[in-house]
């Protein structure tokens, strides 16, 4: 239903549904706003609802990206955020095989064409690539290395939509193709902030080594820290 342009929540469901997500308040207000923007007809009512939803990223302190929304853009950044596999086949346009021959995805991703054709079509509206006139080949790729979606209020939203998809693929990854650990430990608040930190210094670390790295696999890496008790 997520995926879909035609269909949508309504505002009763969505709320339940934030609310078993755990959004903050001002979190369910962004998701209700993109609701109404996305079912919205009226062409004035649009560009009000577009600048609520501005003024809402300025007032968290989002992305500089974010800054220059056009009544457009906000759709095709719900779409890259919960189009299956999007994400994956974008890191996989700085391949040089796979830009070439983006079919080849497919098969490894098992997907159909009209499935990657579409992806393709939500990475070349977000300005991440170039496509031909085949609406396959890509053009031009911008260089991207890793993505880090801009934080936003309906980001706990897509994480745990990508979460799903992650442990879904873990489950049929070798494990020579994977690294995973669990661990549980006693901490107070300042430890948790500590460790925080540290794995926001690893992730400038990861960036790092990637952007020095060969275009040659597709990683993904999740980070799970929370308080249980």
């Amino acid at each position: 239903m997520l995926n879909s342009e035609t269909s949508h929540l309504n505002e009763d469901h969505l709320f339940l549904i934030c609310r078993a997500l755990e959004l903050f308040p001002e979190e369910i207000e962004f998701v209700t706003l993109l609701r109404q923007y996305a079912v919205a007809k009226d062409s004035e009512y649009r560009e009000h609802l577009n600048r609520r939803i501005r003024e809402l990223q300025r007032t968290k302190s989002l992305s500089a990206s974010t800054a220059t929304l056009t009544s457009n853009s906000v759709d095709q950044q719900i779409r890259y955020l919960f189009a299956p596999l999007c994400q994956i086949i974008h890191m996989a346009m700085d391949i040089p095989a796979y830009r070439k021959d983006p079919r080849r995805l497919c098969s490894l991703l098992s997907i159909h064409l009209t499935q990657l054709k579409e992806i393709l079509r939500i990475l070349s509206q977000n300005d991440f690539i170039e496509l031909e006139d085949d609406g396959l080949t890509p053009r031009k790729v911008k260089p991207t290395k890793i993505s880090f979606w801009p934080r936003s209020p309906n980001d706990a939203l897509s994480h745990k939509y990508h979460q799903n998809q992650l442990i879904a693929r873990l489950n049929n990854t070798q494990d020579k193709d994977k690294y995973s650990f669990l661990a549980t430990f006693t901490a107070d608040e300042n430890s948790f902030l500590k460790i925080k930190s540290e794995f926001q210094s690893f992730l400038k670390k990861v960036e790092r080594i990637a952007s020095e790295s060969r275009d040659e696999h597709v990683y993904q890496v999740s980070f799970d820290l929370l308080k249980w008790l």
